[in-house]
């Protein structure tokens, strides 16, 4: 199985270390960085990882020049951004940059795992050992698939099925109309 990673760029503490844990519970691997200059560091010393968090106030280079970095490398095409924002930020400018989503603060480990699993189902994967994204079924998916399976088997099926039918029968009754008006001349 491909591994998939994070470079997780947040000051330490009680949320960072409950959000790392919840991605290693997710399979993720994950490489933790103080600043923007160790941030750097793990993009030029590791292939390019899954995803990358970083806030928006991390000292050494910023969140906006790492950004811009990332941008400027074709290797991370396929890598998601999410910038953790503790102030505003010009979410155009980050977005231009690559940037895929802003959190503002305060949000939930649950919110940032949560849109890294949908945000990770429309990002392409790489062929032949790349990003690996692994869609993860849930209870609505396979609601909406059952509902779907129902659709075309109660509703649209009988229909193709019935619109054959009375064309076939509207033939039989446009043969044997013709028989009949053969047989009265």
């Amino acid at each position: 199985m491909l591994m998939r990673s994070i470079i997780f760029a947040q000051k330490a503490g009680a949320e960072t270390d409950g959000l790392i844990k919840g991605f290693r519970n997710q399979g993720y691997s994950v490489l933790a960085a103080h600043n923007g200059q160790e941030v750097l560091q793990l993009l030029n010393g590791n292939k390019p990882p899954t995803v990358i968090i970083l806030n928006s106030l991390l000292e050494g280079p910023g969140a906006l020049d790492i950004c811009q970095y990332i941008h400027k490398k074709h290797k991370f095409s396929k890598t998601l951004i999410l910038i953790l924002a503790e102030t505003p930020v010009d979410k155009k400018v980050f977005g231009d940059m690559g940037v895929h989503e802003i959190i503002a603060k305060p949000f939930s480990s649950y919110e940032i795992h949560q849109l890294i699993s949908s945000l990770a189902t429309t990002l392409p994967s790489q062929a032949g050992g790349g990003i690996n994204w692994n869609r993860q079924v849930t209870g609505a998916t396979v609601v909406i698939t059952i509902f779907i399976a129902v659709i075309v088997y109660f509703v649209i099926i009988p229909m193709i099925v019935s619109s054959k039918s009375k064309k076939k029968n509207v033939s039989r009754f446009q043969k044997s109309m013709s028989v009949i008006s053969d047989e009265s001349d």
